[in-house]
């Protein structure tokens, strides 16, 4: 395993005969493939510990790309770029609402990332209507603790 790639790294810890990972999609999506080829009930044990495990690979790949501090220029420079937000580096950081997700897929397929919304209330609908929580609790250091909004779920 790769220390580099924390998301390739959780998909590799669940061996299988017939599922390949491919970085190329969505990292949610390509959990519910895995979760669908392992048949994984919802809501079970074993998904839910898998949710766990991909929320803190999710994390560790955040944090590997933008950093575990908010005090490097670069660093804030890289996220700005990835959300589209100009000039770089921007104050407006707190002010957008985007999935953590979508910002990492963004990040790791060399793209903006999208959806964007106007406000929370947008971000949560699509957060749970998408399964793509994580847990704000998690983000008590560096710029991922910028992005992640209070839904409600928590």
């Amino acid at each position: 395993m790769s220390v580099v790639d924390p998301i390739a790294n959780f998909f590799a810890s669940y061996p299988s005969t017939g599922f390949v990972y491919d970085r190329n999609k969505g990292t949610l999506e390509e959990f519910e493939r895995l979760s669908s080829f392992r048949q994984w009930v919802e809501g079970g044990k074993r998904k839910q510990k898998a949710i766990f495990a991909l929320q803190r690979a999710l994390q560790k790949e955040f944090e590997l790309v933008f950093g575990k501090q908010d005090g490097d220029y670069q660093q804030w420079c890289d996220l700005c770029r990835t959300l589209g937000i100009v000039p770089i580096p921007g104050s407006r950081v707190k002010h957008v609402h985007v999935n953590v997700f979508d910002v990492v897929d963004a990040q790791r397929q060399g793209r903006q990332a999208t959806p964007i919304f106007r406000n929370v209330q947008q971000l949560k609908t699509y957060t749970i209507e998408n399964g793509m929580t994580f847990p704000k609790k998690r983000a008590k250091r560096g710029l991922l603790k910028y992005l992640l909004r209070n839904i409600g779920l928590d």
